[in-house]
């Protein structure tokens, strides 16, 4: 049943809600309706007239200017038209009603509509997916709430008067009356007047420190967007407990929440799956490789560098090579980087180089010849570029700050992608043996005694809270059994543990704690149980649990109970956490396209395409909101790149395509893509490497397509249930748009190396064969 089809009826029932024979004239409306759908409309009317005491507040989210409304004690602040839109369902309900509120909102969300139907109508839209972001700068990924509040800020040395639009633990959203030059990242002082006057509390009179981010302009209006950046902890926590306990009075922006989950299982879903292999550097070093990235999908490559027993690629990064490397760098960031494996004497050695190094000697068609024959040939897309800190204060990387404190330097970061198609030279020739002696300048000669640094992608990327050191014996319970542990660190939602037996617990076990008996002040009070859910398990008997309601009754969790007794915690350094995201962040290289399967068809939902791939914005005619992918599926592409893998009981696909993009008189862009088997001969190809038309700009890239294990949704249980508090259909649409997700596909840039391929001399041929065609 779908209550949109009886609004009717309900607007009806509402009107004649007082009369003395209601319930007889219930009936009749409804004579026409099933019990079950009659028993469901009395339900949403009763929905509709409840009094409601939630504010609404619209200043800094219309342009119109708002006026204040007092209405049984209570301040709204609405548009002309909306105070005469609640003041009309004011006095249909009888009263400030849940209808009432809800008047208003689908008020404002018409007006909206027809700004957007006067709009010119946007091109097709075939060919485009929703834009997702996986770094962000504003790293604002708590709970927002739309709360005004009079504000003062300080920048250098001056005081300027302004107002909250949204709050949050992480940052602000703030109106500025005048418009104000700012630096990026520069230090803002923040003292909130306005909690001042109604909170008693003493960290309100100091001054708060935020960074600024970015800002907006709308119809002469100033808006700063700010991130915290300061060690108040009580100032977090008065601010975490004031948004907690005022969810129900103020409008929580669920839709922000709604995107940032969305978001966060992409971004973890990627980072399970990547085929790209992250290396982190330190240049200044004698030994330049300190740890690399690993996934299920990139331990190929891993593999493809262990020679003699041991891992070649601190062999790759030694210190002379990566000081000429980094030369190369600096005209090209990225480039071909070609190895196999040669046997004599009983002895396996590794040999690689790059197209600059080969070039440099003169070796590549010899190197290229003599390698693609032999064992472990492989040919990979290498990047190479400076690593940038998320903290520009902090230029080292604490791995794991649980368990040490060491402390890495990285100066860059490297990545190594599999290319198995690759645009190939011509025919391999007889090779002059003569020659040969000079493939051993690439032989890896040493072998790798450093310890081999892995660090698995998927449990680096789930820190989102806080968490806190504590260590103490609790007791868990599981089936009427009696389990002793010792907790390792705690945050809000989410709980860590060490077993002191062997144990049978598997992942979604519900179990509930409880603080044991001792001369601990927190455990003289009476225990309340805590309700946990496993998520992971590690070992040895490490347990990963997140807090979950029980008989939807709301249960503290661990460290609120202790932060309510007083409990002083000491948190992980939250700067070495976001460092970690920022490790895997920075490895972000290529466009993805995430596809989702409904109904038996698959289609491009999602799409990611970071700064780092920069080179291909305009390919992809970047948007705030969309990505255009029409280059690379469009026309017969499709079936050859996305039916046919899926067809093929759900296969790999790699491919290269080859682009022309042509901005035709109407400035919008058309596009020809070609793949590899699409060409007759080798002129044909170059025909398109090399177009004849001005305005057509060639790029080549490499398609990688693969497919991802479902996703699991009790990863997001906290976050949805938030959701699902302000918006049931929200947390439904977003649970199907993840469950529907089932494939990626992963574009690298090769464009440069395509190019280089080529010799000029072919590019001259291609010149004349274009000529004479004209």
């Amino acid at each position: 049943m779908d209550l949109k089809d009886h609004q009717a009826q309900l607007q009806q029932l509402i009107a004649l809600r007082n009369e003395k024979d209601f319930n007889g004239l219930v009936e009749r409306i409804l004579s026409d309706e099933t019990n079950s759908d009659k028993f469901l409309i009395k339900m949403e009317l009763a929905r509709l007239t409840k009094p409601c005491q939630r504010l609404i507040d619209l200043r800094h989210r219309v342009p119109e200017e708002c006026q204040k409304f007092s209405h049984e004690n209570l301040d709204h602040y609405l548009p002309p038209q909306c105070i005469r839109v609640l003041c009309t369902n004011i006095a249909l309900y009888g009263c400030y009603s849940v209808g009432a509120f809800e008047a208003v909102y689908n008020a404002i969300g018409e007006q909206k509509q027809k700004v957007i139907l006067q709009e010119p109508k946007a091109p097709d839209i075939t060919y485009l997916a929703e834009l997702v972001q996986f770094s962000h700068q504003r790293s604002r990924s708590s709970a927002r709430m739309y709360f005004v509040s009079d504000i003062s800020i300080v920048l250098q040395g001056e005081t300027y008067l302004a107002q909250t639009c949204d709050i949050s633990t992480d940052g602000l959203k703030i109106k500025l009356n005048e418009g104000l030059n700012f630096k990026q990242h520069e230090m803002i002082s923040v003292t909130f007047l306005g909690l001042k006057s109604d909170y008693a509390n003493a960290i309100l009179s100091e001054k708060i420190n935020y960074q600024f981010i970015k800002k907006e302009t709308q119809q002469h209006k100033f808006y700063l967007y700010l991130n915290y950046a300061d060690e108040q902890s009580d100032f977090v926590r008065f601010l975490d407990d004031f948004i907690t306990e005022n969810k129900s009075k103020y409008k929580m922006d669920v839709h922000y929440d709604y995107q940032l989950v969305k978001e966060k299982v992409l971004k973890q879903s990627y980072t399970q799956h990547m085929s790209i292999l992250p290396i982190y550097l330190n240049s200044a070093s004698a030994s330049p490789f300190l740890f690399s990235l690993n996934n299920q999908n990139n331990q190929e490559i891993l593999d493809k560098w262990q020679c003699a027993d041991n891992n070649q690629l601190p062999l790759l990064f030694n210190e002379l090579r990566l000081a000429k490397l980094l030369t190369f760098a600096k005209k090209n960031a990225t480039t071909t980087l070609y190895s196999f494996t040669h046997q004599t004497g009983g002895k396996n050695y590794l040999l690689s180089a790059t197209d600059e190094e080969l070039n440099e000697l003169g070796l590549k068609k010899i190197f290229i010849d003599y390698g693609r024959n032999k064992d472990n040939w492989s040919v990979f897309h290498l990047s190479l570029r400076p690593y940038e800190y998320a903290n520009k204060d902090e230029k080292y990387v604490v791995l794991d700050p649980e368990t040490t404190q060491e402390k890495y330097k990285v100066s860059h970061i490297a990545t190594l992608q599999m290319i198995t198609e690759h645009c190939a030279l011509a025919a391999p020739q007889k090779i002059d043996i003569s020659i040969l002696s000079k493939l051993n300048h690439f032989v890896h000669r040493k072998n790798n005694n450093k310890e081999e640094i892995l660090l698995t992608l998927d449990e680096k990327s789930k820190r989102t809270e806080r968490r806190y050191f504590y260590k103490d014996n609790i007791q868990l319970y599981f089936k009427d059994k009696l389990y002793s542990a010792l907790t390792v660190n705690v945050s809000m939602s989410g709980l860590k543990l060490r077993l002191e037996e062997e144990h049978n617990f598997n992942v979604g076990d519900n179990v509930y704690i409880q603080l044991p008996q001792s001369s601990h002040p927190l455990k003289k009070k009476k225990a309340q149980n805590l309700y946990y859910k496993i998520i992971k398990i590690t070992a040895p008997k490490t347990l990963h649990l997140v807090r979950y309601k029980m008989n939807k009754e709301s249960i503290p969790s661990l460290l609120h109970t202790l932060q309510k007794n007083n409990m002083r915690l000491t948190q992980i350094p939250n700067s070495q956490q976001k460092e970690i995201m920022h490790l895997v962040e920075q490895s972000f290289i290529s466009p993805l396209f995430f596809l989702s399967k409904a109904s038996g068809k698959a289609k491009i939902q999602f799409s990611c395409v970071e700064t780092m791939a920069g080179s291909l914005y305009p390919l992809f005619e970047v948007s705030n909101d969309n990505v255009n992918y029409a280059s690379i599926i469009q026309g017969e592409l499709h079936n050859a790149l996305i039916n046919q893998p899926f067809d093929d009981n759900e296969t790999e696909k790699e491919a290269f395509i080859y682009i022309n993009q042509t901005l035709n008189k109407d400035a919008q862009y058309t596009y020809e893509s070609y793949l590899e088997e699409d060409f007759s001969s080798l002129q044909d190809k170059l025909s398109v490497i090399y177009p004849a038309h001005k305005n057509t700009t060639f790029y080549a890239v490499h398609y990688q397509l693969v497919f991802l294990d479902p996703i699991r949704l009790i990863e997001i249980e906290k976050q949805s249930h938030n959701i699902e508090a302000f918006s049931l259909h929200l947390k439904q649409q977003l649970e199907n748009e993840l469950l529907n997700i089932c494939a990626l596909i992963e574009i690298t840039d090769r464009t440069q190396q395509t190019l280089q391929n080529y010799p000029k001399l072919s590019r001259n041929v291609a010149k004349t064969k274009i000529s004479a065609a004209l």
